[in-house]
């Protein structure tokens, strides 16, 4: 049976960096409360799920 590890720092890397989202949430009333601890939090946890 395979096993599945979800690329995190790969994911967060991208938002951090590639995409500087963390700027992008900041600007956006809809996403003021997001930031990357709480994102890569979700990245976390959605990475578990997936693992099964």
């Amino acid at each position: 049976m395979w096993s599945y590890q979800a690329p995190l720092r790969d994911m967060q890397f991208v938002l951090e960096h590639w995409l500087q989202a963390p700027e992008a949430w900041r600007r956006s009333p809809v996403f003021e409360a997001l930031d990357l601890p709480l994102a890569v939090q979700v990245l976390k946890e959605a990475g578990r799920f997936s693992s099964g």
